[in-house]
Order: C-alpha cells, then structure tokens, then sequence
C-alpha cells in the first residue's frame, strides 16, 4: 500500500467508514478500519493494524487521523 497523502484532520473513529485507513498516536501506527466482530465471548474486533497484522478494537470516540492511500497490486 502506498500512503500518497496524509491529513491531519482528527475525527472520531465513529466517522469513518469500514475499508478506511487511518492512522493513531501521531502516525505511530497505520490501520484500516473493519467489520465489527465478535470473537470469544466479550470481545469484539473492528480494525486491523497494517504493519504489523494484529486484529484490535477502538472506541467509537476514539481520535484517529484519516489517510488518502492507494493499494497497488
């Protein structure tokens, strides 16, 4: 994936839509927003970090940076 474009517009991860990519803790880390998934008992999964694979979950009123980027196949 090539990152062509960051904003520094922070906006709650409530505002942005699954499939979008965005960025935490100043573009500490990269990651793309998913379908909310309910795993072993309580837990539940709705984004994926991009370098590193791990499935993880944030507060719909969490900040995060959204990220124009391009996948290139």
């Amino acid at each position: 994936m090539k990152i062509i474009n960051s904003k520094n517009k922070v906006v709650n991860f409530a505002d942005i839509k699954e499939g979008d990519v965005f960025s935490v803790h100043a573009g500490e880390s990269i990651y793309m927003k998913t379908e909310c998934i309910e795993t072993t008992g309580t837990d539940l999964i709705n984004c994926v970090n991009l370098s590193n694979g791990n499935l993880e979950y944030l507060a719909g009123d969490y900040a995060v940076t959204p990220i124009d980027c391009e996948l290139i196949i």
